[in-house]
């Protein structure tokens, strides 16, 4: 559960706040798709880290941060692949 992994997104992300039980069943199946849409993408970097392409996976989760600017969660992981790309002295 996404959620439950420090995934919340505000109303300014799935719209509209709409009255009326097809407004809360649009709201839900549309947060439903973003939070999707994160997992992906964070399994698209998982992926091209774990085949060595760092680059490639800050580059995705770079993306997802711009599109989802209050997600804490993903600038964690963005901060924590470019701490590993980094050179250590």
């Amino acid at each position: 559960d996404l959620v439950g992994q420090g995934f919340h997104l505000d109303q300014q992300h799935v719209g509209r706040r709409q009255r009326g039980p097809l407004g809360a069943v649009v709201l839900d199946v549309l947060h439903g798709v973003l939070l999707v849409r994160i997992r992906h993408g964070l399994l698209t970097a998982d992926a091209l880290e774990a085949a060595g392409q760092r680059e490639g996976a800050a580059a995705v989760v770079q993306a997802l941060v711009t599109e989802f600017p209050d997600t804490e969660r993903l600038k964690q992981r963005l901060d924590a692949l470019k701490a590993a790309a980094a050179p250590r002295p």
